[in-house]
């Protein structure tokens, strides 16, 4: 799942700009106040202020860290951190200081950190399709995912397919479950006015990021979604459905949304409307002399055949 507008990249950082040397001391002063900080926060926002810092939102008197800090990111900039083990953030600060011939948006790839353009939460993320999903800090004092939609928007799918995506991962047997980001007995929500659950906030890179930042090739893809897929035939799919699943098929809800899209005003996708009025397509595989053919059938279900 991709909550993510927070990209460790473009004018968010200076990648390139010069960072002065640091002495034995005063590295260890920046590496102490990092593990003072650690000692209290697993999870936490990180703002660099003019004589110290903000940590989740209270000021703190940090300022080898501030200062450090402040010839990588903006002031109205924040570093989210989500570490399960401690040693995180000072392993940041380490490599930044260590290695000055990386890129800062690399290093903060590799550590799994975050830059967002702001230091107030909730955070709205990207994603979610129908759904707003805001980053927030748990009462647990750990990151959290707010998947939600308000009911007022009266989406003849939307409502039901958020509220049972969030119930199908929190009672998940534990084997699939693991491939998800936890959602606990109380998470999924539903009310008069919202419906939606809450996740952890998983904070490692996804899948487009690795590609476009070069840590990943064509082939680490390929393999990569062959494992996922493998899990989820050997994990997943093997179980029965409910005997009470009373929800209509997933071809149905494709096919109220192929009408929906065609009932749109003409100039709205034009291309799209092309595709999907089209008996068959040929896509074209890249390094691959075979295509796949999708045809639609005249209920505008997909099916896909090997050419």
């Amino acid at each position: 799942m991709a909550f993510r507008r927070s990209l460790a990249a473009g004018a968010q950082i200076a990648d390139t700009q010069s960072v002065p040397e640091y002495s034995a001391e005063e590295r260890l002063r920046i590496i102490a106040e990092a593990l003072m900080i650690e000692q209290n926060k697993l999870h936490f926002l990180f703002s660099p202020k003019n004589g110290g810092c903000s940590v989740s939102g209270q000021v703190e008197h940090y300022p080898a860290v501030g200062a450090f800090l402040r010839n990588y990111i903006q002031q109205d900039h924040a570093l989210v951190i989500a570490d399960k083990e401690r040693g995180q953030f000072s392993r940041l600060l380490t490599e930044l200081m260590d290695d000055s011939k990386q890129r800062v948006s690399d290093l903060l790839l590799k550590q799994s950190v975050r830059i967002i353009p702001s230091a107030e939460l909730p955070f709205r993320l990207s994603g979610g399709s129908f759904a707003g999903v805001d980053l927030y800090m748990g009462d647990d004092h750990k990151w959290k995912v707010h998947k939600f939609i308000n009911r007022e928007q009266r989406d003849e799918d939307a409502d039901v397919r958020l509220a049972r995506e969030g119930a199908f991962i929190r009672d998940l047997p534990a084997a699939p479950k693991a491939m998800f980001p936890f959602v606990g007995p109380s998470d999924v929500i539903e009310t008069d006015r919202l419906v939606g659950y809450n996740m952890d906030y998983c904070p490692y890179p996804t899948m487009a990021e690795s590609l476009l930042s070069g840590h990943c090739g064509g082939k680490q893809i390929v393999d990569a979604l062959g494992n996922i897929y493998g899990q989820m035939f050997h994990d997943m799919y093997v179980h029965p459905e409910p005997d009470d699943e009373q929800d209509d098929s997933y071809f149905e809800r494709i096919d109220r949304r192929f009408d929906r899209v065609m009932q749109t005003p003409e100039s709205v996708g034009p291309r799209l409307k092309m595709l999907m009025r089209r008996e068959r397509v040929l896509v074209s595989m890249a390094n691959d002399t075979m295509g796949h053919y999708l045809s639609m059938n005249t209920s505008n279900r997909v099916k896909s055949t090997v050419a």
